[in-house]
């Protein structure tokens, strides 16, 4: 018998193309691009992916437009808020399930105090997994909203409590106009040692459990006010400390979709005249405002795309391409 012959190399370029083409005939997945990775709901459960477009409408029709378009206003806050008791009940989840199913159709007024007891008990345990179940549902949503790497939302607690229960709030940052403020307004937040590459979150929370003053400039600058109004906002809440009189003022409200006032309002000196600086916020809102009206009529109603299309068109002009901070006007 005769020995096979050796492949020879236009044998072997033949293989070679028949397994590229074998390659790109094959199932392909497509690759993630900047585009589809902007607000992309896609590892959610439907349930949450619902709650999400509602949430990022809700956001959008308020004062969160002008941090998620352009970073007019570097942080925005308010959107969803929770509340969550302090104590935890003296009972475990497993227990309490037992309770309340024991005293499913139980009449109240025929049990005993130790029973009644263990019912308004059970009670609260369960208020209290629902209340952390939907602030873990809200987390894991807002992990969600990213876009082009310029935007973060996330949940903040406030620093004081009431009535024994915790509250929290969403709050949404446009990066790049932190990492602005922190450089040009740098004699105020660098005492904390903040630069621009400081945690919005951790800029948030600090100014949240600061006591004097500074709290209240600091929330004004990252509110988006003037400097004039972030001025008179901390003096005042100054001089309403040590006097106990309430400083009277007046306001200066920026319109959003869902009213002209009481959203994204700041206060100033009774009487004082409106300056360039009022003049010039109102006056870019106002194009943000009109760029974002127009693109809801064609994007929010029954059958249309919805909210994270709108964004996700208006924020990305191309596949591998999205700027928030200069979305078309």
């Amino acid at each position: 018998m005769l020995p096979a012959a050796s492949a020879g190399p236009t044998s072997r370029l033949l293989l070679v193309l028949a397994l590229l083409a074998l390659l790109v005939s094959g199932p392909t997945s497509a690759q993630p691009t900047q585009k589809s990775a902007c607000f992309d709901a896609g590892t959610l459960s439907p349930a949450l992916q619902a709650r999400s477009e509602a949430l990022l409408l809700d956001a959008l029709d308020s004062e969160h437009l002008y941090t998620l378009a352009t970073g007019l206003k570097p942080m925005s806050a308010g959107f969803f808020g929770a509340q969550v008791a302090m104590s935890a009940p003296d009972m475990a989840a497993e227990q309490a399930q037992r309770v309340l199913d024991d005293h499913a159709d139980a009449d109240l007024s025929r049990l005993d105090a130790t029973a009644r007891t263990d019912l308004e008990t059970a009670r609260a345990v369960q208020a209290r997994i629902a209340a952390l179940q939907e602030i873990e549902d809200v987390r894991t949503i807002l992990a969600t909203w990213r876009c082009g790497g310029q935007i973060h939302a996330d949940l903040v607690h406030y620093a004081n409590a009431r009535g024994g229960e915790r509250t929290l709030h969403a709050v949404v940052f446009a990066l790049p106009s932190v990492r602005r403020l922190m450089v040009d307004k740098a004699p105020f937040f660098s005492r904390w040692g903040f630069t621009a590459s400081t945690s919005p979150v951790e800029i948030v929370n600090t100014i949240e459990y600061s006591r004097d003053a500074t709290r209240f400039a600091g929330y004004g600058y990252l509110f988006g006010y003037p400097d004039d109004a972030v001025h008179f906002f901390a003096t005042a809440a100054t001089s309403q400390d040590v006097t106990g009189t309430f400083v009277v003022r007046d306001f200066r409200a920026i319109p959003t979709f869902q009213r002209d006032t009481g959203q994204f309002t700041y206060a100033v000196a009774k009487g004082a005249d409106e300056t360039a600086a009022d003049g010039a916020l109102k006056a870019r809102a106002a194009r943000i405002l009109g760029a974002y009206k127009a693109r809801r009529a064609q994007y929010i109603g029954e059958g249309k795309p919805g909210a994270a299309a709108l964004v996700r068109d208006w924020f990305c002009p191309s596949d591998d391409h999205c700027d928030p901070s200069a979305a078309a006007l």
